[in-house]
């Protein structure tokens, strides 16, 4: 017996876990930690409070207490912008790099920006921001993107192989994913197909 008939699937490209890739860590790091030259106030000691940022001067004119400095610094919801390049044939090596960058950025609580050939598109760490900008991977084409931007992360997929940039610091994204598994196949909710 032949079934009849077509349905259209929609692929998401295969998302691998970054979170132990150095250059990536760094970048991210610099996002998410206060910059402790940046003095901004004092405050009550708190248990917990690292023992280093402590402000003696005042805590000496106090009784019993302790007072902690506060550091004002980059608030950790600054954009990270992604660029994909992809020249004829390496449209879906770039893709798989975007969406494995992305997700780790998203997963950390940033958002992000992604400049692709097919047009720009913004997502928060949110599942349905993440999911459609998985699906907006899952149909990019070749090419490069209109928008000349000065990128955080820059990925250029082709025939051949995929880079990835990350400020000084150009790697294989094989390099950057070894050791790594696939999410994909790991039987969470982002396997990537949709019906």
């Amino acid at each position: 017996m032949t079934a009849g008939g077509t349905d259209d699937v929609l692929v998401y490209p295969t998302v691998y876990d970054l979170g132990g890739s150095e250059a990536l860590s760094a970048l991210l790091a610099t996002r998410e930690t206060p910059e402790r030259q940046a003095f901004d106030t004092v405050r009550e000691y708190t248990p917990g409070d690292p023992l280093r940022d402590v402000h003696w001067k005042t805590s000496a004119k106090h009784d019993d207490e302790l007072f902690v400095k506060e550091f004002a610094g980059r608030e950790p919801t600054e954009t990270l912008t992604v660029r994909g390049d992809a020249a004829e044939g390496g449209a879906d090596g770039m893709a798989s790099a975007v969406a494995s960058v992305c997700v780790t950025v998203l997963e950390r609580g940033l958002p992000v920006e992604v400049v692709l050939p097919s047009g720009t598109v913004t997502a928060q760490p949110t599942h349905e921001d993440r999911q459609a900008l998985l699906s907006t991977l899952a149909t990019v084409d070749a090419g490069r993107p209109e928008k000349d931007v000065d990128a955080d992360v820059t990925v250029e997929g082709t025939a051949t192989g995929t880079t990835v940039a990350i400020g000084d610091r150009r790697v294989a994204f094989e390099q950057l994913r070894e050791g790594t598994t696939a999410l994909t196949e790991r039987g969470d909710d982002r396997r990537g197909v949709t019906a």
